[in-house]
């Protein structure tokens, strides 16, 4: 099933766009930024909200959004394709949104070869490659992720960066 979504081919045919079908790489073609940067920002494939202040409050030249399409999210339990198909295209298109208002994006796709499969392999590699200092991510709504994505701090502290966990600012409290 990865390979043929990484591919697009199932999203290429499961929406369409005008007269023809989208082309999904497309989306994402230039949201591959790999500059220097002092921040990682990981975004969520349910963490997708324009209001955020991350986003609203415009693009910051020294944050690099990171989103990435992985396996270990498709697997740990069973999901309908559809259900994954909506989440990787509605993820590469605010990408897509997100670098077409000036945001840095670094999108990560389900067949990408530098694609480890993991949030934690994934940000260090990016972090690695972009010298990055500080690790920064929104409180997810799973408990799994969540513990996860701690674990993740733990070790990027490890290695001398600054993390933080920012506020999904999509429920009211």
């Amino acid at each position: 099933m990865g390979a043929v979504l990484g591919r697009g081919e199932i999203l290429f045919r499961a929406v369409q766009k005008n007269q023809g079908c989208m082309n999904w790489n497309e989306t994402i073609a230039g949201c591959q930024d790999a500059q220097p940067a002092e921040e990682v920002a990981l975004i969520c494939g349910d963490q997708l909200n324009e209001r955020h202040s991350w986003i609203a409050d415009g693009p910051v030249s020294t944050r690099l959004i990171v989103m990435m399409e992985i396996r270990s999210e498709t697997d740990y339990a069973r999901h309908h394709i559809q259900k994954v198909v909506a989440f990787f295209g509605a993820m590469r298109l605010f990408a897509q949104r997100l670098h077409e208002r000036g945001h840095r994006v670094h999108y990560i796709a389900l067949d990408a070869p530098d694609n480890a499969q993991s949030f934690a392999a994934n940000v260090h590699s990016v972090a690695a490659q972009v010298g990055a200092r500080r690790f920064c991510w929104q409180q997810p709504d799973e408990y799994r992720l969540d513990e996860a994505l701690k674990a993740l701090a733990a070790e990027c502290e490890v290695k001398g960066m600054q993390t933080a966990c920012a506020d999904t600012e999509h429920f009211y409290t």
